[in-house]
């Protein structure tokens, strides 16, 4: 890095050094039929301070170092979801909340990351539920898929997949 330039960029400075990096980003062409709002990891397991990570940090003795991140997800980021989801229904754009749940008890089709930290979220815990904030509602999908799978089920809907 270099240390004889440690002024902070302008927004603008910043915008205008990436453009110059990286070149201007094609504006995607969004349709109804072609758009779904994704909700990804929104679930008790990692976003509720009595479950999952949040009682792990309890039992480590380290829930006062996530006292920020709890406070931003529940004074910006869920009214922040709550908004875009209200637009989304509204628009008729297609909800889909995808969550972490494995499909047997122990766990063991858990990823290497939750395996490692020791959590469990079988599907029918209460890990593995959304928040109420942002539940669900009616003829709205909830999947439990990998990143690839993912994407083919987002393309079997019509779905433009952008990476």
């Amino acid at each position: 890095m270099n240390e004889s330039n440690t002024e902070r960029m302008s927004t603008d400075e910043l915008q205008t050094m990436l453009v110059t990096l990286f070149g201007e980003l094609p504006e995607p062409q969004l349709s109804r039929d072609s758009t779904a709002l994704l909700c990804i990891d929104v679930q008790y397991m990692d976003a509720h301070p009595d479950y999952g990570l949040g009682a792990r940090a309890k039992a480590l003795g380290l829930q006062d170092k996530l006292g920020y991140y709890w406070s931003r997800l529940d004074e910006l980021v869920l009214p922040n979801m709550q908004r875009v989801l209200a637009a989304a229904r509204e628009a008729g754009i297609e909800v889909i909340h995808v969550r972490v749940a494995s499909q047997t008890a122990d766990g063991r089709d858990s990823t290497l990351r939750y395996k490692s930290l020791g959590l469990k979220t079988p599907r029918d815990t209460k890990e593995a539920q959304i928040l109420p904030e942002v539940a669900a509602r009616l003829r709205t999908w909830v999947l439990e898929a990998s990143e690839e799978d993912m994407g083919l089920i987002l393309r079997a809907l019509g779905v433009q997949v952008r990476a």
